[in-house]
């Protein structure tokens, strides 16, 4: 993960998440929870980073996909 991107955990009753901030914006990482059908899902916080949410079957698709929008 690129240097200038940082990372903040958080749990809820729903599920863990990890928020990825930048100059360009934030998005939410959420973790895997029996709502989200076993998806990673991204989700925009704040700036215009990503439009609509989007769903990945691994981690590591998840953050490669977010160290593309926020690099």
């Amino acid at each position: 993960m690129n240097s200038k991107i940082n990372k903040t955990y958080q749990s809820n009753p729903f599920g863990d998440r990890v928020i990825y901030s930048s100059e360009k914006g934030e998005i939410a990482l959420d973790y895997p929870c029996y709502l989200q059908h076993s998806k990673y899902e991204l989700r925009n916080i704040k700036g215009d980073v990503i439009q609509k949410n989007e769903a990945f079957t691994s981690i590591e698709k998840a953050e490669a996909r977010i160290e593309r929008l926020l690099s």
